[in-house]
């Protein structure tokens, strides 16, 4: 890879802060405060105007190296975590590129980020739990029934209503029978569920 570096690359400070107020932030506010973010990207920006460093080594927490990842991919600049056996936290190892640098457009850099193999993988993996999760819970309300506390009828999760002072299971049919409880509000079992 240090052949395919950029031999001589020089950011200007004044590019550099305009590249971080376009670039979203990597993580939450909550995660990492503004002082780490700072930190992060200051050591990012001291390694790509380092002509003499090819590789960048950093031990860190997952948020710092999910920053660091990030930013790295907007840069072009490739990147990896690792573990050495005997060290309790992963170390993200990043290696400039011969395209690597501020981006032209940062609408091209956000979608080329969106679109990369990880992330499209990640939304892959986590639209197949969620599609799953329901599948498992359509398939309780389908198999779920009790009867009626007024007239002992069969309900299923789609039919037996509950009041949230706690009255039922009732069916559709009591609670339109009597004049007091068809005043309050009853919701079917199915949308606990949702």
């Amino acid at each position: 890879m240090a052949n395919d570096v950029v031999s001589s690359m020089h950011i200007e400070p004044d590019d550099w802060q305009a590249f971080l107020r376009a670039r979203p932030r990597p993580v939450k506010q909550s995660v990492i405060d503004t002082n780490q973010g700072n930190q992060l990207d200051s050591q990012m920006l001291t390694f790509l105007n380092d002509v003499s460093e090819t590789t960048l080594s950093i031990t860190g927490k997952w948020a710092e190296r999910k920053w660091l990842h990030i930013t790295a991919q907007y840069l072009s600049m490739e990147s990896h975590s690792e573990r050495e056996p005997s060290a309790p936290i992963k170390t993200v190892i990043i290696h400039k590129t011969a395209g690597c640098g501020l981006p032209i457009s940062m609408a091209d850099a956000i979608q080329r980020v969106k679109n990369s193999p990880h992330n499209v993988a990640r939304k892959q993996i986590n639209k197949q739990a969620k599609q799953a999760r329901r599948a498992r819970m359509q398939q309780a309300m389908d198999s779920w029934s009790t009867s009626c506390q007024a007239c002992g009828a069969p309900l299923g999760a789609y039919n037996a209503f509950y009041h949230h002072g706690g009255m039922g299971p009732w069916c559709g049919a009591c609670i339109e029978a009597d004049e007091y409880v068809s005043g309050l509000k009853w919701e079917p079992k199915s949308s606990f569920w949702q």
